[in-house]
């Protein structure tokens, strides 16, 4: 596994700065407080979308949009230990977003932020999590400027052609393996993992943003080469509202499957083998949050009864008293790998049933998050009071039925 980094604390008294506890970590603060960015009516979402209307359709659906309003992330912020200011660096990480700045921290201590009003706060910005200014507005010569991909002049803001500075933006925050707390890790080590890995050439945005040509500035500008902005990623939407919207964005299952089975009369055992490989996603699979795994079920149907077998792919931590992984059996980039077992069974099986399903959220966290609803905000605490009407906990990734062939028969598996 990745080494994980505790914070740089020293034993004095007194204000620690946050940029000393995590030198070198663009996470640990929110961005510059942006000034009004010439030619816009504004610096948020909506703002954008004036113009650059598809984008800001698409982005209106995506993880990134509901970051702030994720249930479980929600019910991870209102635990006693977690530091808000921290966690929030990374699902509203724009200056303008936030109501107070954090740039210190008494005797190094995280829950004791030292927080500064923010004059420049805009409670609206904040509702749009990982919002347009994330990753296309930068401070250039003391003017906010728009970062993008190409420039053409004609745009009505001041634009900064910086696609290499696009394309690193997402590892600020989808590459942190820091351990903040006794029992709290941040471990989302996807750009180490396709660092690592055959793709390592390639962009997140190669994969999480194809490429499509249309207007990029209304429907009447001139076609050119654009990146859809659904930000799909593991197929499990924020909302059940959401998941419609995961195919239309581009999702594909990054996990190949197929199964072989047979009978041997002799012994009476059902054999099998499952054949996973990961379709070069040029990260682990699954990646980002350590509590997400994918469960593959081979189940074997006889008259009068099923038998079924279960294997986890994902990590295993130990989160009390002190948060360790002792598991990952994760997929990496490009590989191929075979689950193989067998079971004595009573009767012939006629049929066999293959599924996958990417968990993100198991029955206990679930229980665990509906039980301590009341001590979140108070805009969510019904919602994660009845967390099953509204947040998706899985999604099955492929689902095939086996027909066993009838002894004798030309029929084959």
């Amino acid at each position: 596994m990745a080494a994980l980094v505790m914070p740089g604390c020293s034993p004095e008294k007194g204000p620690k700065p946050v940029q000393e506890i995590f030198p070198g970590q663009t996470w640990a603060m929110p961005t510059a407080v942006f000034a009004p960015l010439e030619g816009s009516p504004g610096i948020k979402a909506s703002d954008c979308g004036h113009c650059h209307q598809d984008h800001y359709r698409e982005w209106s659906g995506s993880t990134h949009a509901h970051a702030l309003s994720d249930l479980q992330f929600q019910s991870e912020l209102s635990k006693p230990t977690s530091p808000q200011w921290l966690c929030l660096n990374c699902h509203i990480p724009v200056g303008n977003q936030r109501k107070e700045i954090v740039e210190s921290v008494l005797d190094g201590d995280l829950l004791k932020p030292i927080a500064t009003e923010n004059p420049s706060f805009d409670e609206k910005m904040r509702e749009e999590g990982v919002t347009c200014a994330t990753c296309h507005l930068r401070q250039s010569q003391g003017k906010t400027v728009v970062v993008g991909p190409l420039g053409t002049g004609k745009a009505p803001h001041p634009v900064v052609v910086d696609p290499q500075g696009l394309r690193n933006r997402c590892l600020d925050c989808h590459n942190v393996t820091y351990k903040v707390a006794s029992s709290l890790v941040c471990f989302f080590n996807t750009g180490n993992e396709l660092h690592s890995s055959n793709l390592a050439a390639k962009a997140c945005s190669d994969c999480h943003m194809p490429e499509v040509e249309r207007s990029i500035a209304n429907k009447d500008g001139p076609i050119r080469l654009s990146h859809r902005h659904y930000f799909i990623g593991g197929g499990v939407p924020k909302e059940f509202g959401l998941m419609n919207l995961q195919e239309a964005g581009g999702y594909r299952s990054g996990l190949g499957l197929s199964a072989d089975y047979g009978w041997d009369p002799k012994t009476r055992k059902w054999n099998w083998s499952v054949r996973m490989e990961n379709l070069n996603t040029g990260h682990d699979l699954p990646t980002g949050d350590p509590e997400r795994f994918i469960r593959i079920t081979v189940t074997a149907f006889y008259p009068g009864g099923r038998i079924e077998q279960n294997y986890r792919i994902g990590q295993i931590w130990e989160w009390d008293p002190e948060a360790r992984q002792i598991q990952d059996n994760r997929l990496y980039s490009g590989e191929v790998r075979y689950w193989k077992g067998s079971s004595e069974l009573p009767a012939r099986p006629i049929r066999i049933h293959l599924k996958a399903e990417h968990v993100r959220l198991i029955e206990k966290n679930a229980k665990y998050m509906e039980y301590t609803a009341d001590r979140a905000a108070p805009e969510f605490r019904n919602r994660i009071r009845n967390l099953r009407q509204h947040y998706p906990m899985s999604r099955v990734l492929l689902e095939e039925d086996y027909l066993m062939p009838i002894p004798g028969s030309q029929i084959e598996p």
